[in-house]
């Protein structure tokens, strides 16, 4: 019989404690409900009430800013102490960021290297061109202009069949 004495009597503190609880949160409740009932009187409209928590009146700080806030309601410590701070909470910042990455393949970053080495000389190489052309166009026109003068006739010529032609395509009748 002995054994079934300190069953009992956890059961019974259980049992009060749950009770305690229980008239706490009934007295919570009614507290709440005489508040509402007081803001009603009031004068407060029903229609502006949904049934959900009151408003904090501020906006919900976000995961970053908590962090921030906290050191700052602490007292912040000096500009040593912050800068610290705001140093360690960047750099936690950015590594939990880059851990975000997904990071590409070796065989990926090989052929992708590829490709913008070949676009940049086939680049270079089409500018070079362009560059070289107009070179020899301007030292053959400083020796005769008839040169620049045949040039710039056919670029315009050119530029006025492109205009027409476009012209046409939008349907315009100018």
């Amino acid at each position: 019989m002995s054994a079934e004495q300190p069953s009992n009597e956890k059961q019974s503190r259980r049992r009060q404690r749950r009770e305690a609880e229980e008239k706490q949160q009934a007295a919570q409740v009614q507290a709440a409900d005489e508040e509402t009932e007081e803001e009603r009187d009031e004068g407060e409209d029903e229609s502006d009430s949904r049934g959900i928590t009151a408003k904090k009146g501020r906006p919900t700080p976000g995961r970053r800013n908590r962090a921030i806030e906290t050191a700052q309601e602490e007292g912040g410590g000096n500009i040593f102490t912050r800068t610290l701070f705001r140093i360690r909470t960047y750099i936690a910042d950015t590594r939990s960021e880059i851990l975000k990455v997904s990071w590409p393949t070796r065989d990926e970053v090989i052929s992708l290297t590829r490709i913008v080495l070949i676009v940049t000389i086939i680049a270079s190489l089409a500018l070079g061109a362009i560059s070289l052309a107009f070179t020899e166009l301007v030292r053959i026109g400083l020796d005769l202009p008839l040169v620049f003068v045949g040039f710039f006739i056919i670029v315009a010529a050119a530029l006025v069949v492109f205009l027409v032609n476009q012209n046409r395509r939008s349907g315009g009748s100018e």
